[in-house]
């Protein structure tokens, strides 16, 4: 089976090829494998749990989330406060 995506034929996941390896293939930089015995109610669970927690930021002062946003916003550190 082929699926035609962006100009480009994409071949399904042949069982036994590393998704390292697939991801270089096709140029991807995710790939999510589905194994056809896993429980679907586990993965919604799993999902739900990320997009109610997805919201809140995990360290309490702030010093990644803040180092990212002066790096990706190309700011000075007293541009930016985290309340």
């Amino acid at each position: 089976m082929n699926i035609y995506s962006t100009g480009k034929f994409l071949k399904t996941y042949q069982s036994a090829k590393f998704i390292a390896i697939l991801c270089s293939e096709l140029r991807l930089q995710y790939i999510a494998r589905l194994v056809t015995k896993e429980n679907s109610l586990d993965i919604i669970l799993r999902i739900q749990k990320v997009i109610f927690e997805i919201h809140s930021y995990f360290h309490g002062n702030g010093f990644k989330l803040n180092k990212s946003l002066i790096k990706h916003l190309n700011l000075n550190t007293s541009c930016i406060t985290l309340e």
